[in-house]
Order: C-alpha cells, then structure tokens, then sequence
C-alpha cells in the first residue's frame, strides 16, 4: 500500500541536460563484498569486486553495451473510475535488453547464470553511475534477473544483437525517488576494459588417463588461436567442483606452455581415479589483480 510523504522542493538547476542512454551494465552477486559510495566511483574501488587477487573474491562482471540497448517498462498502468476520475493503478518493473558487445565464447559463460538474482549498476555513457539508495554509505545495485538468448543467431544487419540480455528488474521501490545517481571517475569504456579480466579460452586436448590422472589441457587468448602461456603454476589453476572429496589439481608439465600446452594431474585418493567430472579454472594474478581469466572447463572422469 502507497504511504503518503512531505512535499520537499529542491529549487530548479540552470543547467538543463537530456539523460544519457546506459552503456555499460555491472553484473554483480546479490551478497557481494560490500563497496563504499566512494570506492564505487573509482576504478581502484571496483577491481576489488571485479579483479581482487584471489579466484573466489571475484563478485562480477561488467557488460559493453555498444552495439545496443533497448530499455522498456516502468510504464504507469491508469484506469479511469466509472465517474471518469484517472488513477494510476500499477507501475511495471522496468526491463533493459542490452546487446552485448562480446564473443560466442564469452556468451556461453553466462548460460549458467540464467535466472539467478543479482545486483546490477547500471553505467552511462557520461560517467554517471546508477543504483539504488538502500545505504547511506555503501553503494547498492538494483535486485533482479536476466535471461539469455536460445536459438539461431541473427543475420544481417540483426547481427549487431547477437548477444543479448534480457534484464528483468525485480523491485520497482528501488526506482523512481530511490534512485543513487553516482558521479564516476571513469567512463563505461574504461570499465569494460580496465575492469575485465582478459578472457582464456580452454579445452582437453588429450583426455585425463587412467591412474595418473593426467590431462593436457590447451590455452589460448579468447576467441583465437594464440596461446596463452602463463599458466604454468599449481596455484594459477583451481578446482571449481568436484565429484569426489580430496580432489587435488596439480600441474605436472609446463614445457609446451609456449604453445599453450599445460599437463596437469586430477587426482583422488589411489589408484587416482576420479569417479565423476570436474570443473578446472585457469587464472592469472599480476600486480594484486586477477589479469587474466580462463572459461570454466569440465573435465569428464576417465572411460577406456
């Protein structure tokens, strides 16, 4: 039920400007490490959330929007009374389809997350970031959901919205008077890029072996054929999940890195023998951020 409030006028500026269109979306976990309104201006803040050291701090992702968005919703609904009096009756949550800027392989990183309920920030093409005021310190995304394209892909000049994402808000308080309106310091193009970790695609070249567990797995810059070489350490490799408890990960042979080429060792227990699948994820810390992240790859438990 609507309350009433205060009627608080804040004068009118001398400067008159349009609304800038969203080019750039901030996908973030709904129960993310927290960043102050501060931090969240700058993009030292955000690579706390976004690019931290560790695999398991990353909280997000930002989305480029320069090949389109098409915003709808948050429409009022007005029924007029059988004595001719117009009420607004409902006000429909607002929904952004955005069209990613990015590759098929970057696409199907995002499959996963179908449905889920996240936070988003959403960043415009004049550095002014937008959220919703539920912290007077802290700065916080609008609640809701997306979905993904299945099917085809386009043809034509409808190729431009290959990858799009369907973003379906899930609170309309959060909107309207509720809105925070940041000033940034970055534009969405530096967030894109400066934010993201590189992409690393990877994939089994040779399947894991009986006993040893071993398993060459092939690395290569996203949507290339260049390899990535810089994976060559336990410690840049994590297991994401795991079938059996005490799965270990170790990497066994680096002297094809320069080719992309890494051996690693999946084991559990002895003779080693993992009885159902994995998920690995390649990744790449420099100077305290993660630079570089791989796609996360299922590895299928040994059949003879």
């Amino acid at each position: 039920m609507e309350q009433c409030t205060s009627n608080v006028y804040g004068g009118q500026g001398g400067c008159f400007a349009l609304l800038e269109p969203i080019a750039s979306v901030f996908i973030l976990e709904k129960d993310h490490t927290a960043i102050t309104k501060a931090n969240a201006k700058t993009l030292d803040g955000w690579k706390t959330l976004l690019a931290p050291a560790t695999l398991d701090a990353v909280c997000g992702a930002v989305l480029d929007g320069m090949n389109g968005v098409e915003p709808t919703g948050g429409e009022n609904e007005i029924t007029v009374s059988n004595l001719g009096y117009s009420v607004r009756t409902n006000t429909s949550l607002p929904i952004l389809t955005f069209y990613a800027k990015m590759t098929y392989a970057d696409y199907l990183n995002y499959y996963s997350m179908e449905s889920k309920s996240f936070q988003f920030a959403l960043l415009d093409a004049k550095k002014t970031l937008y959220g919703t005021k539920a912290s007077n310190t802290n700065f916080t995304g609008f609640r809701g959901h997306f979905e993904l394209k299945h099917g085809l892909p386009p043809v034509g000049a409808d190729k431009i919205k290959s990858y799009p994402f369907f973003i379906y808000f899930d609170d309309i308080e959060e909107w309207g008077g509720n809105t925070d309106v940041i000033r940034t310091d970055f534009s969405y193009v530096q967030a894109v890029e400066d934010l993201n970790p590189i992409g690393i695609d990877i994939e089994v070249k040779t399947p894991i072996a009986n006993t040893t567990g071993l398993v060459v797995i092939k690395a290569t810059y996203r949507n290339s054929t260049r390899p990535y070489a810089g994976l060559t350490t336990t410690s840049e490799w994590a297991l994401k999940s795991v079938t059996d408890v005490g799965t270990t990960l170790a990497v066994n042979n680096f002297a094809n890195a320069a080719i992309g080429e890494y051996t690693l060792a999946i084991l559990s227990g002895v003779p080693g023998n993992i009885t159902g699948d994995v998920v690995i994820q390649g990744y790449k810390v420099v100077g305290g951020a993660i630079s570089y992240l791989s796609n996360a790859l299922t590895i299928n438990k040994y059949t003879a």
